[in-house]
């Protein structure tokens, strides 16, 4: 069945395998090859930061501008919820779990692990300089300051609306209905070619 109930259990086993078979095969050629695999890794990396850097920052600053445009129109005033809901949580509470969950583990590692590699290494200039502190402290703020958070919340806002205002299926399901379409479509040509 399509749509189950909490009650009910999968038989499709199909994601766990396949996503089983792809990270077997990453961790296979990292283990087995490692050099070749830090190419690749190093590689796909530059590609992606040099070529599509740009897009990045320019998604980052659209969504930034896009949140703040939806808090403060009449937009930001939609309950995310039934109009007669109440909330499950009070606000310090929803603060304390969001700010635990997306900030909680970050901040304990890479708190003081972050600021020092740009530091040491910055991607511009000499490292260990003053200019290359404030450079450090720059992306670091960047990083941890409140371009996270709206893509955090872009992200969030989009899955609640949906799900809680609308009363759709959350993005797990509707994920899975375009697998199982897909899948079926293209059963379907096979069959009408074979």
């Amino acid at each position: 069945m399509l749509f189950m109930g909490n009650n009910e259990k999968s038989t499709n086993r199909t994601v766990l395998y396949v996503s089983s078979a792809i990270i077997s095969i990453f961790v296979l050629f990292g283990m087995f090859l490692p050099k070749e695999m830090g190419k690749v890794a190093n590689a796909s990396f530059a590609f992606l930061t040099t070529d599509f850097g740009w897009l990045y920052l320019l998604s980052v600053a659209f969504f930034t501008v896009f949140i703040y445009g939806i808090a403060f129109s009449k937009y930001g005033k939609i309950k995310l919820g039934k109009d007669d809901d109440e909330p499950e949580f009070s606000n310090f509470q929803w603060f304390s779990m969001l700010f635990g969950g997306g900030m909680g583990i970050g901040l304990v590692f890479w708190s003081i692990a972050e600021p020092m590699m740009h530091y040491l290494t910055p991607p511009m200039g000499t490292g260990a300089t003053p200019e290359a502190m404030r450079t450090a402290m720059r992306i670091v703020f960047f990083h941890w300051g409140i371009h996270p958070w709206v893509i955090f919340a872009i992200c969030g806002l989009s899955l609640a609306y949906f799900q809680f205002r609308k009363g759709l299926p959350s993005i797990l399901l509707l994920l899975k209905l375009l697998l199982y379409m897909n899948l079926n479509i293209s059963f379907l040509l096979y069959y009408d070619n074979g």
